[in-house]
């Protein structure tokens, strides 16, 4: 038993020297709040480690875009979060209107204040600006995340800094939230984006070419398809895309609207 515990305690030192080591191309680590105490979090860390497999070993640091669906008694809400992590704990959280048949709002920037900042805007890669739906296959790099010091109005190219690539997540990392049942709500996380962990940002980065990337990003989506010799078949499809992202809303609105008025919620609570 001994052995099996100094064992366990030597590989979780092992990968802390590694993910301590490894070369952090973008400042990830200068968000505030950074030192929130694990007890105080200790709820909520679900939305750091969506498949439960990580925390212990490495923790998680960087940025996750979730959907959540709140269902309460006979009514649904939808809303997105920005949650930020720090070695699995969650430090901050913006949360923002979900539209169900508008997608992700591309165009919402996530700030503590808007006026003073910091706020946070995530942006798609040129190739994905025309799609109306989040749909992307998962572990692929859909664009990036800035954040913008000095609030939402005085936010630009020029001034934002690059925090980092934003891959896509498996939708299969969701997880739903009991804690709030016997008030008659439940929640269903749906992890949509995520920044690389440092382990994989070596992997993506090798030469640090991140600036480059970021260089090719604009922050409000406003790219220049006029010598771009695939737009047309871009436009065709991120239309199809579209259309199943439609298919995959009503599936799911038909599931909520069983759960909250004829299905499982009600006998639930």
């Amino acid at each position: 038993m001994k052995i099996s515990i100094c064992f366990v305690a030597a590989v979780w030192l092992m990968c802390q020297v590694c993910e301590a080591t490894l070369p952090v191309f973008y400042p990830i680590n200068t968000y505030e709040n950074k030192t929130a105490p694990f007890w105080r979090h200790i709820y909520s860390y679900k939305a750091c480690n969506p498949n439960r497999q990580e925390f212990l070993l490495s923790p998680y640091y960087g940025f996750r875009g979730e959907i959540v669906r709140i269902y309460q008694h006979n009514a649904t809400q939808t809303e997105m979060n920005l949650v930020h992590c720090f070695g699995g704990i969650i430090t901050e959280k913006f949360t923002a209107p979900y539209d169900p048949t508008k997608g992700w709002d591309w165009d919402h920037f996530f700030c503590k204040d808007e006026v003073t900042g910091p706020c946070y805007k995530l942006t798609r890669k040129k190739e994905y600006a025309w799609r109306l739906w989040s749909l992307f296959v998962a572990d692929s790099i859909v664009g990036g995340i800035f954040r913008c010091a000095g609030g939402k109005n005085n936010c630009s190219n020029e001034n934002a800094e690059f925090m980092g690539p934003l891959v896509a997540d498996d939708s299969e990392m969701g997880y739903f939230t009991l804690s709030k049942l016997w008030k008659g709500r439940v929640e269903h996380h749906l992890n949509m984006f995520s920044t690389p962990k440092p382990r994989r940002r070596s992997v993506i980065y090798p030469d640090k070419p991140d600036l480059k990337f970021a260089q090719k990003l604009d922050l409000f989506e406003n790219y220049d398809y006029s010598d771009d010799p695939r737009g047309f078949v871009r436009k065709k499809w991120d239309h199809a895309i579209d259309m199943l992202g439609e298919v995959h809303e009503r599936v799911l609105s038909m599931i909520h609207h069983n759960m909250t008025i004829n299905g499982v919620l009600p006998r639930l609570i």
